[in-house]
């Protein structure tokens, strides 16, 4: 029985729809695309997290400032991994709403993982790391659009 309101698309809801719905992964995504996108991502930041857990290293590369390049490098990475999953998922984003969390989750992990590190033996919490980990974060999220719009995947969401 159809009734209007915000929630009337809940009783127009087929039988195979929740079906459909039950396969998915809350809804949001596949199980092939959890594994195929969103486990990449997972493993990344566990492994962030194990090498942070380590004393910092004696021998760093020789050049001022070489630790924020790091971070920069290492976050661009998770943004650029982070947009590539939310591109993929169900939620109807906009592009520019895509890259804005990619830099906002690498950021707030970036905060975590420096919290994590001021519990480490012989590692200090910097907030200059965190800023190389929004700014690489966000680097990566926008490399990754670029990298979508212009050279591949012409039938997304991103496709010029």
């Amino acid at each position: 029985m159809w009734r209007p309101g915000r929630l009337s698309w809940i009783y127009s809801v087929t039988e195979s729809d929740l079906s459909n719905m039950l396969k998915t992964v809350g809804g949001f995504f596949t199980e092939r695309l959890f594994w195929w996108y969103w486990f990449p991502l997972i493993i990344y930041c566990m492994l962030i997290f194990i090498q942070s857990s380590y004393p910092s290293p004696r021998q760093l590369p020789a050049f001022p400032y070489s630790d924020k390049l790091m971070h920069f490098g290492a976050y661009a990475v998770m943004g650029g991994l982070c947009s590539r999953a939310l591109r993929v998922t169900r939620l109807s984003w906009r592009p520019i709403r895509i890259l804005l969390f990619s830099a906002l989750f690498a950021a707030l992990y970036g905060v975590g993982d420096e919290i994590h590190q001021f519990f480490v033996t012989s590692r200090t919490a910097d907030r200059m790391d965190v800023l190389a980990d929004l700014l690489g974060g966000t680097f990566g999220a926008v490399c990754f659009y670029f990298a979508i719009r212009f050279i591949g995947n012409k039938g997304s969401r991103w496709s010029a």
